[in-house]
């Protein structure tokens, strides 16, 4: 029976390790959802804000990518959203559509619920007339739509390294 016990225990302790968290405190009820927002960010493994700068990823099969992530507040817990790089000056779209289906983590911390590891796919440049994001102001953009079928808007200017 101890050994039971205890093999119960590890499962549960697994499986609540491997499940995002829930904001337990977002209404199921869409019109009491009433600070919405989205702040669009970067970061590989957690959501870290833009800030001024952000890298370029070259992978091993040489395209390259940029690292996106979402904080939302009274949304979820899962969402689809549309994101998109461009410049920040001249409106040059960066990156084909990127459309997901994304199950968001509640972050006790800051309250908001978040998801990183997002890859910005960029365009591959063939041609001498084809501009690149490096050493250019672009604007991060995500449209956000939940359960409740309100999209939310939210976009981050940073400086590409």
């Amino acid at each position: 029976m101890a050994r039971t016990s205890t093999l119960l225990v590890l499962l549960s302790s697994i499986a609540l390790w491997g499940c995002p968290s829930v904001d337990p405190n977002l209404s199921p009820n869409c019109n009491e959802r009433t600070h919405r927002s989205v702040i669009v960010g970067t970061g590989e493994e957690e959501f870290e804000l833009a800030g001024n700068n952000v890298s370029t990823v070259f992978g091993s099969q040489g395209g390259s990518h940029i690292w996106l992530g979402l904080r939302t507040k009274d949304m979820g817990p899962e969402i689809n959203a549309t994101f998109e790089i461009r410049d920040a000056v001249d409106d040059t779209v960066y990156t084909q559509p990127i459309k997901l289906h994304l199950e968001l983590s509640y972050n006790s911390d800051t309250e908001t619920n978040d998801v990183a590891g997002i890859t910005g796919f960029l365009q591959e440049c063939y041609d001498v007339d084809c501009k690149s994001p490096e050493g250019r102001d672009v604007i991060l953009f995500a449209e956000v739509i939940d359960q409740c079928a309100v999209p939310i808007t939210g976009e981050t200017q940073t400086h590409v390294q």
